[in-house]
């Protein structure tokens, strides 16, 4: 945003399948007899829509302004649809936005030229530091299915290189994860060190992965309450850590499609009784069918869904009692050395809306304290 004068100008990216609005603002009349023009020139790395670089959006000749009226106000709306691009990954996606301003006489009042940062295309993950937004997803589900992967592809998809360390991965039939640890989701430099900085509203909270023996007592209800603390060790639940009361605000289970395909399994019926369980607890329930790729090679080469696997979808909603909009296939980084932007992408929807999920829940409770405050 800057401003000229009287005239303001602002720019702002959405999300994943993003739109650039932008708009501007005379706070007072610009001057007798003058009458000015807007003109919006999008720049980018890709052609991200057919005819989007160079675009001039222009206000329409009903829209020039006579300096009598008060407060003059001008927005368009630039359809960008950066993640249709098949070579789109996040790092190729900062943009430039000229916006100039210009009288009859054809003379420039304001020339501003704003730059988005890869980040302000995700702004689910960003929302304004003062609304104070710390969103805790617990990651459940059978042993080998993934989690610890789900949380660096995560990493990776909102950095320019692979994250395999961020969280211990790495296992197929026994548990890698033995203890409950939270990963707060930042960004990686190419030098692999975290961005601190750029740390995002999201901590996920890797668990042991579920067999047919552990969790017999109360550790899942106690993770989803925020009563474990960080490193606390589940087959003992000791933690040297003191207890930071972290309720859950979402919890993805992770099902491999594979085992999907064998719904009657037991330990699938396992883990269909603690997405029960999570819905007793009020608490909102996120399908990953994690895997995907080794029923369905195709997916992680194109990222579409399928209408065989819209199928599946359809099986796991019917299964965990759940909407569709609940239930997402998953591709991850797993033997992948080099960034690939079809991973991204499947990560990145996935992550969008099992994190919008998870807002929606934490604003209620938000709303839910007020009033009872106000009571």
């Amino acid at each position: 945003t800057t401003s000229h004068k009287a005239v303001k100008v602002s720019c702002m990216a959405d999300t994943l399948d993003s739109s650039l609005s932008w708009s501007l603002r005379a706070a007072d009349p610009i001057g007798v007899g003058d009458w000015f023009r807007v003109t919006v020139t999008l720049t980018g790395r890709h052609h991200l829509v057919s005819d989007f670089t160079n675009v001039g959006v222009e206000v329409s000749a009903d829209d020039w302004w006579l300096p009598t009226r008060v407060a003059p106000n001008a927005q368009g709306i630039a359809r960008i649809r950066p993640w249709w691009h098949p070579n789109a990954t996040l790092s190729n996606m900062p943009l430039t936005c000229d916006v100039k301003v210009t009288t009859k006489q054809k003379k420039v009042i304001l020339h501003k030229r704003t730059t988005l940062r890869a980040n302000d295309f995700l702004k689910f993950l960003y929302p304004p530091k003062e609304d104070n937004v710390l969103i805790n997803v617990l990651l459940f589900g059978l042993a080998g299915s993934g989690k610890s992967s789900f949380i660096n592809s995560c990493a990776t998809a909102i950095s320019d290189v692979v994250c395999q360390g961020f969280a211990k991965a790495g296992g197929t039939q026994g548990n890698v994860t033995t203890e409950f640890k939270g990963y707060r989701l930042a960004p990686f430099t190419t030098t692999g060190k975290l961005y601190a900085t750029l740390k995002t509203c999201v901590c996920f909270w890797d668990t042991w992965g579920l067999d047919q023996v552990n969790y017999t007592g109360d550790e899942f209800v106690q993770a989803v309450r925020g009563e474990l603390a960080n490193d606390t060790n589940m087959v003992t639940l000791r933690s040297k850590k003191p207890l930071r009361n972290a309720p859950m605000h979402c919890i993805f289970f992770f099902l491999p499609l594979a085992e999907l395909q064998s719904e009657s399994s037991k330990i699938t019926k396992r883990l269909v009784e603690f997405v029960e369980l999570a819905t007793q607890l009020e608490v909102p329930a996120f399908v990953i069918l994690s895997l995907a790729d080794r029923v369905l090679p195709d997916f992680a080469q194109t990222g579409v869904i399928s209408p065989e696997l819209s199928k599946h979808v359809k099986v796991a909603a019917q299964l965990f009692q759940l909407p569709e909009a609940q239930i997402v296939p998953v591709v991850s980084y797993v033997n992948t050395p080099t960034k690939d932007h079809a991973i991204d992408r499947i990560v990145l929807r996935a992550l969008e809306r099992g994190v919008t999920l998870a807002q929606g829940f934490f604003v209620r409770q938000q709303q839910n304290d007020d009033d009872l405050y106000t009571v």
